[in-house]
């Protein structure tokens, strides 16, 4: 029996412990790595409902039954926190790409020789199709372009980074109230442009998803700004047809009661 899902929901998993893990403490479900496709990541704040501030990079990775499901790394907050986790993590998601075959492997460093405590490394690898394998993204190298002698020293910068990169994007689901597709709508009714529900539906896909930096699947995908950006062009533009449309164009229809 397939497992029932709402809308707009993913499972959200951590890297903590060494391990990729869902649900709290110890964890629900724990997983030695993950794999998918990335699609993007974010940097999101905010308090919890124990009144806990809190701060996560996430990365959104699609699997191939198509769920899409979040994989975070806290950032800690105090100045105490050593940032390896979260450090190593954004610098994997640095060296990726849109669609990105990739996976997420934690492992727990060697008990520190005072405190005994172990802290958690993060390597992001991108598959090589020839053998299946995931190969390391540099993170060695990568961690000398940052300013700073320490991890956390550096983090702040690698976040910066993480903001300027074309994969960063909100991952927050958007409420369907707070989308306004209406103006597939428009474009269907006023016939200028062929109708975005028929044979040009996956065309105005492809134009949403180059847009918005990310994949557009079906139109409630798309982010509020992604609509402003397409509406604000269809509006300037709606007189002349796209040279990518113009084949779903529809002539006339035949008329039987017309001249021949």
């Amino acid at each position: 029996m397939k497992t029932p899902q709402l809308e707009n929901s993913s499972r959200s998993y951590r890297i903590a412990g060494g391990k990729i893990r869902i649900g709290m403490g110890e964890g629900d479900e724990i997983l030695d790595s993950i794999a998918g496709f990335i699609t993007g990541f974010d940097i999101i704040e905010g308090t919890n409902d124990d009144g806990d501030e809190y701060k996560r990079i996430r990365c959104e990775l699609e699997l191939e039954n198509g769920e899409r499901i979040k994989v975070g790394s806290k950032i800690g907050l105090d100045g105490n926190a050593s940032q390896i986790t979260p450090t190593g993590f954004a610098l994997g998601l640095l060296g990726c790409k849109e669609g990105d075959d990739i996976a997420i492997f934690p492992s727990l460093s060697k008990p520190d020789p005072k405190y005994g405590k172990q802290s958690t490394y993060c390597t992001v690898g991108i598959v090589n199709p020839k053998t299946g394998r995931y190969l390391p993204v540099n993170t060695i190298d990568a961690k000398a372009d940052y300013p700073g002698e320490r991890m956390k020293d550096k983090l702040p910068h690698i976040l910066e980074a993480l903001k300027k990169h074309a994969l960063y994007r909100d991952l927050s689901p958007v409420k369907e109230e707070d989308l306004d597709l209406s103006i597939f709508g428009i474009v269907h009714a006023e016939k200028k442009w062929p109708s975005p529900f028929g044979e040009a539906g996956a065309t105005y896909l492809k134009g949403l998803s180059k847009l918005q930096g990310s994949t557009v699947k079906e139109y409630a995908d798309a982010s509020p700004e992604t609509i402003e950006k397409f509406t604000a062009w269809y509006e300037s533009e709606k007189e002349t047809v796209p040279k990518s449309l113009a084949k779903f164009v529809v002539e006339d229809e035949y008329d039987p009661f017309g001249d021949e």
